[in-house]
């Protein structure tokens, strides 16, 4: 306690947090809880537009990161047709058979419906990522599924397993390979 006539010590939140005191009747500097919430709740407003900064600018990072992945997984499916064919003799020999118009033996044929059909489901697959507004449509990259109808020899198997195809794929696939792939000159 101070003598009389002496203002007492300040006390440790008088020294370091001015703003947050007032003067009393009496003379003396009080807490101002009012002046303390008010602090507190501007420092809680700016955390928490600063989170929202932070989460926008994660989101946005993530969202790159899922176009890129979306593109690898696209080349690593077109790829992984060609490394099929090229890795697999079988196929190959049916690939050059269908070129030259030569006749495939029944397990050669099975083998060709079922790749057939791995690459329609790849376009299935990819239309509907294309619906879903993951790809553009030249993400698409409609020229080369028309190419898989056009090829040669396979064109005419490829359209055979398109046929079937049609009775099981999705209403909207299959207008829209009928109105854009299907028949169609490749550019």
């Amino acid at each position: 306690m101070a003598a009389p006539g002496r203002k007492p010590p300040p006390r440790h939140f008088e020294l370091h947090f001015p703003l947050l005191t007032q003067i009393d009747r009496s003379g003396e500097r009080q807490l101002d809880l009012d002046r303390l919430n008010r602090w507190l709740t501007l420092g809680a407003n700016i955390g928490v537009l600063l989170g929202i900064f932070f989460l926008a600018y994660e989101l946005r990072q993530n969202n790159d990161l899922l176009q890129a992945q979306a593109r690898e997984t696209k080349l690593e499916r077109r790829t992984g047709f060609n490394l099929t064919i090229a890795s697999t003799p079988a196929l190959a020999q049916i690939s050059a058979k269908l070129d030259q118009g030569e006749p495939l033996t029944p397990t050669e044929a099975v083998q060709n419906e079922a790749y057939n059909r791995a690459i329609l489901a790849s376009f299935e697959w990819q239309f509907n990522e294309y619906l879903r507004g993951r790809f553009s449509l030249e993400d698409l990259e409609i020229g080369s599924w028309k190419v898989a109808f056009q090829q040669t020899g396979s064109s005419r198997m490829m359209r055979e397993t398109w046929e079937e195809w049609k009775l099981q794929g999705s209403p909207e696939f299959i207008q829209f390979m009928e109105k854009n792939v299907v028949g169609k000159p490749s550019e």
